[in-house]
């Protein structure tokens, strides 16, 4: 923390700034352009080599949890808080990922960018189809 006034007054400007790059770099949900949805990315800017998990508020009311080792991501689970349109760039590139709502299977995707529905504190556990 800075000293800006003296002794007793302290910014938090610089601690902030490195939680806003930190979390940045581990998820993102900001949306393509002006006026549209947002779309969560995960690991957007993390160094392969770096094992990583983390629990975060993503843009639309999600709280994304995900973990990240060896180079991909290994887990991923969204619940949605206010039920909305969930769109996810995949993070398993020309994979199929299988849909898991509420701990039953539901539908599977193989598109670059997932979007489904969500209902009010739903969770979403995704996964590869194997």
């Amino acid at each position: 923390m800075t000293l800006r006034e003296g002794y007793q007054t302290t910014g938090i400007q610089n601690p902030g700034r490195v939680v806003d790059a930190l979390h940045n770099a581990l998820v993102q949900s900001s949306p393509p352009a002006p006026g549209e949805d947002p779309v969560i990315r995960l690991f957007p800017a993390w160094p392969d080599d770096w094992d990583a998990g983390f629990k975060l508020l993503c843009r639309g009311n999600f709280l994304v949890s995900s973990s990240f080792a060896n180079g991909n991501v290994r887990s991923l689970e969204i619940l949605s808080q206010s039920g909305s349109v969930c769109k996810l760039i995949n993070p398993w590139p020309d994979k199929k990922v299988i849909l898991l709502r509420n701990g039953k299977k539901a539908e599977t995707r193989s598109k670059n960018i997932l979007i489904f529905n969500t209902k009010t504190n739903e969770l979403i556990r995704l996964a590869i189809r194997e």
